[in-house]
């Protein structure tokens, strides 16, 4: 029996997608982001507004020091919310994975909010996702959460999870190499 892609507690939280082609679209640009990566945890995310690409960033170290353990990375939708500064409020949000909802930390004790607190505090309307998250800390909580604080959700399951899972599974293999 294959795997269930969204489970059925999270249904009730997310609306499917009526204009498949555009989102395609945008979905696909946010998986060449994802592409770009070089983390085993491998997330894209594009910000549109107007049917204007205004960010786009993918999950990367953003610093690290050579032969100390200092290494700060940093989240797609942190980086595409930088990215569009102002230009987030009312926008659009296509990621790759569904958004963290628990405070990150690097190697250095940094903090860092959590994706959705980010997404919220930007005034994002909507958040278009490929694939919910695995992990257990996070799996449909980010959803949830952006949910309960008004922001629409869509799950854009035009076959998309299955490329995304591959893609992710393959850039954990070749970091295990």
């Amino acid at each position: 029996m294959p795997r269930q892609l969204v489970p059925d507690r999270l249904l009730p939280f997310f609306s499917m997608i009526t204009d498949v082609s555009r989102k395609r679209d945008y979905m696909n640009l946010a998986i060449q982001e994802a592409e770009k990566s070089d983390q085993a945890y491998t997330v894209g995310a594009i910000l549109v507004k107007d049917n204007n690409l205004v960010g786009r960033g993918h999950r990367e170290i953003s610093s690290s020091k050579q032969g100390e353990e200092l290494i700060d990375i940093v989240h797609a939708e942190d980086l595409t919310i930088q990215m569009a500064g102002e230009q987030a409020s009312e926008s659009i949000l296509y990621s790759t994975l569904e958004p963290c909802c628990y405070r990150r930390h690097n190697n250095n004790n940094n903090s860092y909010n959590p994706c959705v607190e980010l997404i919220v505090s930007a005034g994002i309307s909507r958040v278009i996702i490929g694939m919910v998250d695995l992990n257990p800390k996070i799996s449909g909580k980010g959803i949830i959460a952006l949910h309960k604080a008004g922001i629409k959700v869509e799950y854009y399951n035009n076959g998309i999870e299955r490329r995304l899972f591959s893609l992710v599974s393959r850039k954990r293999f070749e970091s295990q190499k």
